[in-house]
């Protein structure tokens, strides 16, 4: 009667799931859809100033019609912030620009996303159009991480009562 009830609401214990939940998960479910990107013809100055007020940890380049040229990671900029002063007016420096950085489409598994960004070493990739490199948007690593955990919670039912039981008598 419980396993009726059950798979009424969608839920249905007998059904043989994937044990990766990261393949029945894609990019568009976590999508960030306002990624930081820099045009191309930025001065360094202005590139320093975003870098200031953002949350990200990669910041895309791209020409004038939105196509991805690269990424610019903190990591590359940590490395010349101390030329600042001589680099205030200088456009975007080709050589902080990340040309090889993997991308993503919005229809690939977050299973790929995850693999690509533990290869990579990036915490942020370009989510471009099908057969452009027009960015779309943004997979950060810990929206991916969010999600399996947020999987793996709704797959075992048990288990995340036990822990929200566990969390009430904390609370």
């Amino acid at each position: 009667i419980y396993t009726l009830k059950l798979r009424r609401r969608g839920i249905d214990l007998q059904a043989e799931q994937d044990p990766n939940v990261l393949r029945s998960l894609f990019v568009r479910d976590v999508i960030d859809r306002e990624p930081e990107i820099i045009p191309a013809d930025a001065p360094f100055g202005d590139v320093l100033e975003l870098v200031v007020g953002s949350r990200h940890t990669a910041f895309f380049v791209a020409d004038g019609g939105g196509e991805l040229l690269g990424a610019i990671s903190v990591h590359e900029l940590r490395r010349v912030i101390l030329e600042e002063d001589s680099l205030r007016n200088v456009v975007v420096a080709a050589d902080l620009i990340e040309e090889s950085r993997p991308t993503l489409h919005e229809d690939d598994t977050l299973d790929l996303g995850l693999q690509l960004l533990s290869r990579s070493g990036a915490t942020e990739l370009a989510v471009v159009a099908r057969g452009t490199r027009r960015i779309v948007g943004a997979l950060h690593e810990q929206d991916v991480l969010a999600a399996f955990h947020a999987q793996m919670l709704s797959r075992d039912l048990a288990g995340s009562l036990g822990t929200r039981l566990s969390l009430a008598q904390r609370g």
